[in-house]
């Protein structure tokens, strides 16, 4: 991540929102909910664990793969939402389209040369 966060893991709370990073060669970025914080953890909706301390996945040993857990804000945010409009762009199903609803889509894209 090359931006430092303006809240750290520390200022997370209950109900507050996060974005999970998996590494090993490729990113998956995911939102998730903040159940509780301890001293040491913090403990997600779904229910994972990371450390209060640096953000990785208890149980995971491996560096390079393991998820982190990043508070919502600035680039990692950005980078979330920029993976899931992909994902969402590259699952529409455009044959299933009508004419109006593709035009509109066309009308959206760069032209070529511009």
């Amino acid at each position: 991540m090359n931006e430092t966060p303006t809240i750290t893991l520390a200022d997370l709370n209950a109900g507050d929102t996060a974005i999970t990073e998996r590494g090993g060669g490729y990113t998956i970025l995911r939102e998730v909910t903040i159940a509780k914080i301890t001293a040491t953890q913090i403990v997600c909706e779904n229910g994972d664990r990371y450390r209060l301390s640096d953000g990785r996945l208890i149980g995971n040993t491996d560096h390079w793969t393991s998820d982190v857990i990043y508070p919502a804000t600035g680039d990692i945010l950005a980078r979330y939402r920029r993976q899931r409009n992909l994902s969402t762009v590259k699952n529409v199903q455009w044959d299933a389209l009508d004419n109006n609803t593709l035009a509109a889509v066309v009308a959206l894209l760069p032209r070529k040369g511009v």
